[in-house]
């Protein structure tokens, strides 16, 4: 544990300013990530980064025990690192983000861990810690890779590329249509609907379409699979920005809805499974896949799902 004793000369400064007391030469979005994963208190109480603490009062930040956080961000990874940019491992069931005081650790997390990998190519002239964020997202229960940015250019960069439609998303999916025979194999499908996101819980696709084409999503049907005795489609989505729900919402709207998704596509499936998985990322130069997780869900069909998504397995 740190600990120190706030001097006249930070008084009235925010929580998140006087951390450097602590952390000297950290960045502000380095020491406000502090603050979301350590146990940062002023005299007993946690408090906010926009806190304006006082002389006198007693400073301490604790970091979480190593053997928490990694039970609860278990099989997340650095997937690939090619700076500025970095692509992470989410699976199902882990936030993106940290939440608000620490209580539920994300994928954010790991950037710590980047910062570490890559201190020593730091800009020392400066002073500056070039630190990492992320730039994409995945809702809780989606699996598969989220982007990572180096830096503030990099971060202003990627987005750059993202409104340009440059920045590649790929993502598999199953699919359990009405009526598969009017999706072949190999058949395209793309979805324009603007989406209402005004409702927090559910989004809504609307009649009218987005002008941006960088927020459309492209289906593509890769061929059918067997979930225990549902006839399933594997399914392509490729999108360059993307927004909340958008997949989700946009395959219900093709009358392809997911398989484990009980907001917008088939309903739960037992296994628990939302079969919905950022399979691949491409940012300028820099290209990452990984599999969907789906291998003991899928039993014997895994490996042809692999096959028709033209993926190995992952090592």
């Amino acid at each position: 544990m740190k600990s120190t004793i706030i001097p006249e000369e930070y008084a009235g400064q925010r929580l998140d300013k006087a951390l450097l007391l602590l952390f000297p030469e950290t960045s502000l979005r380095h020491r406000r990530r502090l603050i979301s994963s350590w146990d940062i208190r002023v005299d007993g109480v946690v408090r906010g980064p926009a806190y304006k603490v006082r002389a006198g009062e007693t400073l301490t930040a604790a970091e979480p025990a190593e053997a928490e956080v990694a039970a609860e961000t278990k099989g997340a990874s650095i997937h690939a690192v090619s700076r500025p940019w970095a692509t992470l491992y989410k699976p199902a069931g882990l936030d993106s983000e940290t939440l608000a005081g620490g209580a539920r650790p994300g994928l954010d997390r790991l950037c710590a861990e980047l910062d570490a990998q890559t201190r020593a190519a730091e800009n020392a002239a400066s002073g500056q810690k070039e630190a990492w964020q992320l730039v994409s997202r995945l809702d809780r229960d989606v699996s598969g890779l989220v982007a990572a940015a180096q830096g503030a250019e990099a971060v202003a960069r990627f987005r750059t590329l993202e409104g340009a439609g440059e920045v590649g998303k790929t993502y598999l999916l199953l699919a359990a249509p009405e009526n598969a025979a009017e999706f072949p194999a190999g058949s395209g499908h793309v979805v324009k609907k603007a989406l209402d996101m005004a409702n927090r819980r559910q989004v809504r696709a609307l009649e009218a379409d987005d002008p941006d084409p960088a927020r459309w999503t492209r289906f593509t049907v890769l061929g059918p699979l067997r979930v225990g005795d549902e006839e399933v489609l594997l399914v392509q989505a490729n999108i360059a920005r993307g927004a909340r729900h958008q997949i989700r919402v946009h395959a219900a709207a093709a009358g392809l809805p997911i398989v484990g998704d009980p907001v917008y596509g088939a309903g739960d499936h037992p296994t628990g499974i939302l079969f919905l998985h950022c399979a691949g990322l491409r940012i300028e130069n820099f290209e990452t896949e990984a599999p969907p997780p789906w291998g003991e869900a899928l039993g014997s069909e895994y490996e042809r799902c692999l096959a028709l998504a033209g993926m190995g397995r992952q090592s």
